[in-house]
């Protein structure tokens, strides 16, 4: 479908209805919320649809890397021309007026990378867990205020679930309330992201002949800054598992359906706990691997001190040093001196150093000759004070036959305090 490029976006029922629309977002429970019928332009909603990206079964995968039943596209403007038309209106400022006027919060930015936006497509027996979203974006570091779905299923019956759920608190599954929004052509269920906005929908349920998906476009929309009480460490989305059937009471029998329900959500459980302890394990590799590269960076001490943190300027590949450097240490008991030991690279033939501690510089030439060198200092630290060793590289001079490329000036080989 052509469209010009000056054709409304938005629907004119939204544009006429936007404070109306504002009241019932402001009083919405359990939190800030509200539903938009019709969202987009009609001609845009159909050309949507006509355009929605065809799916690509290899990356439907979820966040912990295995086989889902649903495809997301974030290249929108990739999709076609109208989502491209999409995309020129919901990155201008008018949009982002428009939606400051409709949620009340101010400076609202686009994302332009739509990091968990775009197309959804959900196929029959997927669903999504109740849930709160990521808080930060990953590139800009900027908080995340409020998400727009609009759906695009032309024929839809709430018995095939897929409906949008609002919670109140999902970890208190016996007093949750929750409310339902099917996902019906050109609705849009718009809400405030924060640390209590959990919603999820219920597994999609194909009927018998019937090819069919949840079809969804979704804005996220972010700000620089926002309210000191509603700020959180920074967290990816947190999942709560359901807790049993409503009809689950005591003296009830269960019946062959609610047998396959329940092995369901046990398997979809044991899923989820499966990827998380992938995730950890992953996390722990990383903060082992994270202590290895500290652990190159601090340097061989005796005596009573600590150091403080990491080295700065010392290579953590190989704890080498190759301009100017600095270590601190803590002293654990008084110490009066400070003797540094050390030896120059391989490739460095001559290289002027000067050591500095408390005040203190001593500038030494050494020669490469594969002898190690010793700095003596006077030092005056009582039991919890700082010690700071700095150290500059200067005019170093490379052997015959070594490239410009080793820039490795010399090694630490001990630091002894008495």
């Amino acid at each position: 479908m052509n469209m010009a490029a000056n054709i409304g976006i938005l629907s004119k029922e939204l544009i006429e209805n936007i404070d109306r629309y504002h009241e019932q977002f402001e009083h919405a429970q359990p939190f800030r919320h509200v539903l938009i019928a019709p969202f987009f332009n009609p001609d845009i909603a159909e050309a949507m649809l006509e355009e929605f990206p065809v799916p690509v079964e290899a990356e439907m995968k979820n966040e912990f890397g295995r086989k889902s039943r649903k495809y997301a596209c974030h290249d929108v403007r990739s999709i076609g021309p109208t989502y491209r038309l999409i995309d020129d209106y919901i990155s201008s400022p008018k949009f982002a007026q428009e939606m400051q006027r409709l949620t009340g919060i101010e400076g609202l930015l686009y994302d332009p990378e739509y990091h968990g936006a775009g197309t959804h497509d959900n196929f029959s027996g997927q669903g999504m867990d109740a849930h709160v979203d990521f808080n930060l974006h990953r590139t800009t570091g900027y908080h995340r205020r409020f998400n727009a779905i609009i759906y695009l299923n032309k024929e839809w019956d709430e018995k095939w679930g897929g409906c949008l759920e609002v919670h109140k608190n999902p970890w208190d599954f016996e007093s949750d309330t929750t409310a339902s929004y099917p996902p019906f052509f050109n609705h849009c269920v718009l809400f405030e992201t924060n640390e209590y906005s959990w919603h999820g929908f219920q597994r999609v349920q194909k009927p018998d002949g019937k090819e069919l998906s949840r079809k969804s476009f979704t804005i996220y929309m972010y700000t620089k800054e926002r309210p000191r009480e509603e700020i959180a460490p920074k967290h990816g989305t947190i999942y709560v598992q359901a807790g049993p059937p409503k009809q689950f009471k005591a003296g009830y029998t269960l019946k062959n359906s609610d047998v396959q329900e329940l092995s369901g959500l046990f398997k979809g459980r044991n899923a989820y706990l499966q990827g998380m302890y992938e995730r950890e394990s992953k996390l722990m590799e990383q903060v082992e691997a994270s202590k290895r590269l500290r652990a190159k960076m601090r340097v061989p001490t005796l005596g009573y001190v600590r150091q403080e943190g990491p080295g700065v300027g010392i290579d953590p590949g190989n704890g080498a040093i190759s301009g100017t450097a600095s270590i601190s240490f803590r002293a654990l008991r008084p110490i009066v001196s400070l003797t540094l030991r050390g030896h120059l690279a391989q490739h460095v033939a001559r290289a002027m150093l000067t050591f500095t501690v408390g005040g203190q510089s001593q500038e030494t030439e050494q020669i490469g000759d594969g002898r190690a060198f010793e700095v003596p200092f006077q030092v005056n630290a009582d039991a919890g004070k700082s010690v700071r060793l700095e150290i500059d590289v200067r005019n170093v001079e490379r052997k015959p036959g070594f490239g410009e490329e080793r820039r490795t000036t010399l090694f630490i080989d001990e630091v002894q305090f008495d």
